[in-house]
Order: structure tokens, then C-alpha cells, then sequence
């Protein structure tokens, strides 16, 4: 797919280079398989609160001129109950800092606000109305508001 997008950016004029991930997740498996076109790692979250960015399979964003070859792909297994964390470049990125800070912030906000025990909603997810929507701008105290904008988490359980 990723392969494919990078043909149609590149023969859209004007366009500027863009980035994707694209993640599948193999539930009978338990396995992620994933690939990076210029996009910051996904970061999965272990129930034993382990931390680590896939980044065993990236190559240049989208649309960057280069042979049509399939692009990278790697394979990571996790344990029932993990969280794998989505998110943009907007959540990790601040001027005047370095590169590296945001990125580290995101991991540790995560191991902080990690699940009492597997299966269980994030102790830091933001609190949902009668309907199932996220509130907006009311957290919980000691909520980390930048796990609510610009992130997409998802719950993967056996």
C-alpha cells in the first residue's frame, strides 16, 4: 500500500512529500506488522509497561523520488493487553527543542499512565460522556492532555 502511495504522490504536481505508517495487527498471531514512509514509530506499550518505537522499518516519506521497490516491513509480537500508540508529529514536536525530547516525553507519559493490569482502560485516557464521545477539554486530575490530542491509541486484546 505504502508502495502505492508513493507512485500517486509523486505524479501529483506541486505536491509535497508526505508521510504514512501503515500497521496490521494479526490477532490470532499476536503479531504487528508494520511499515514507516517518512512517519514518526508507532510506540507500543507492553502490559509490563515496556516501551519501544518500531522503527526497524522506515524509508523516505512519500512521494521522495526513488526506485519502485517494496518498502520495509518488520514484524514485532505482543502479549494480550498491549496498547499500541499512533500519533503525529504535532504531539512530539516543539521548537527550541531537541528532536529526541518529545519523543521521550511521549514514552514516559505512556509508562506513567499505563493500565492497572492488562485489558483494563488507560488510567490517563480522558473521561467519556453518556454517549461513548471523548469530553473535550476536561481531563482528570493528573490527566496528560497530550495523549488526548493528536494521538490514536488502540486497545489490542486476545
Amino acid at each position: 500500500m505504502l508502495q502505492a502511495l508513493g507512485r500517486y504522490a509523486r505524479s501529483v504536481d506541486g505536491a509535497l512529500a508526505g508521510t504514512a505508517v501503515q500497521v496490521v495487527i494479526d490477532r490470532a498471531r499476536q503479531m504487528i506488522t508494520y511499515s514507516c514512509a517518512g512517519h514518526l514509530p508507532p510506540v507500543p506499550l507492553q502490559p509490563d509497561g515496556t516501551v519501544h518505537f518500531l522503527d526497524q522499518a522506515t524509508d523516505p516519506r512519500l512521494g521522495v523520488p526513488m526506485a519502485d521497490v517494496p518498502r520495509p516491513r518488520a514484524d514485532l509480537p505482543y502479549a494480550p493487553g498491549a496498547t499500541l500508540v499512533l500519533y503525529t508529529d504535532g504531539l512530539v514536536e516543539r521548537r527550541g527543542e531537541d528532536i529526541d525530547d518529545g519523543p521521550r516525553r511521549l514514552t514516559g507519559c505512556l509508562r506513567r499512565h499505563r493500565p492497572a493490569r492488562p485489558g483494563a482502560a488507560g488510567r490517563g485516557a480522558p473521561p467519556r460522556s453518556r454517549r461513548g464521545r471523548r469530553r473535550r477539554g476536561r481531563h482528570r486530575p493528573g490527566h496528560h492532555p497530550a495523549l488526548s490530542a493528536g494521538t490514536s491509541r488502540y486497545r489490542v486484546i486476545r
